[in-house]
């Protein structure tokens, strides 16, 4: 009789150990599917270097992308920060011209750098642009190299200033169009010296009143501030038929 206590106690021991086992196992099984969530920042490369807008392609694993709306367990949406570093989880992500919010669920954009060294942060949001720790980083660099990047860009801004004078959106949103113009004009102006020495000096101070016109708009609180300060400015007027 005690040894068949015996071989029952342990049997039973056994079958305790098997249960305690089970739900560190299924624990385990969760923090694998939460280190499976991730986000990738596809293109640009980390280390690359380009002149123009930077095309961005973003993906996620784990989480499903979607428009900004109502925050929903395992969704969210892409933001591309740009030298401020990633934000703290569970924090909003600002909106300004360095947290470029991809809201409508876009997976590609492109998005428009000054000259120089950048470190981008691609971030997930939940619906509400709360931060989630689902994050991945590069580094890019921006410079006009030859005749025909700096080319592209100047037919990347009159194309821009277009969109920006006929699109018919708010004039919030037209305003980071024209930040997009802004920038593209530093790197016109950072790559000045591949344009042929006998124009360069015309040349630059096109670009000039371009970059005022854009800035304008960019600083203003409205259009009709924007228009004010074109007047108060050293822009040319343009003749009124």
């Amino acid at each position: 009789m005690m040894r068949s206590a015996t071989w029952r106690s342990r049997l039973e021991l056994r079958s305790l150990a098997v249960l305690a086992v089970v739900p560190l196992a299924l624990a385990a099984g969760g923090d694998d599917d939460q280190e499976d969530v991730t986000a990738t920042l596809q293109a640009p490369e980390d280390g690359a270097t380009f002149a123009g807008g930077l095309d961005v392609e973003m993906v996620a694993d784990g989480v499903t992308i979607e428009a900004a709306g109502d925050a929903r367990e395992g969704f969210g949406h892409f933001h591309v920060i740009v030298d401020d570093g990633c934000v703290d989880s569970g924090t909003p992500v600002p909106k300004d011209a360095n947290h470029i919010h991809f809201g409508f669920g876009a997976t590609t954009g492109t998005i428009y750098l000054t000259p120089g060294d950048h470190d981008l942060c691609l971030q997930v949001a939940d619906g509400v642009h709360s931060a989630l720790d689902i994050t991945d980083t590069a580094t890019v660099t921006v410079g006009v190299r030859t005749q025909d990047e700096w080319c592209a860009i100047v037919t990347d801004v009159d194309e821009t200033f277009a969109q920006a004078d006929t699109d018919g959106e708010a004039f919030a949103v037209r305003q980071v169009t024209y930040g997009n113009i802004v920038n593209l004009i530093a790197q016109m102006t950072d790559g000045l010296d591949i344009v042929d020495a006998d124009v360069r000096d015309v040349v630059g101070a096109a670009i000039d009143t371009a970059s005022q016109i854009a800035a304008a708009f960019v600083d203003a609180t409205d259009e009709q501030a924007a228009g004010e300060a074109l007047k108060r400015s050293s822009v040319p007027k343009v003749p009124t038929r």
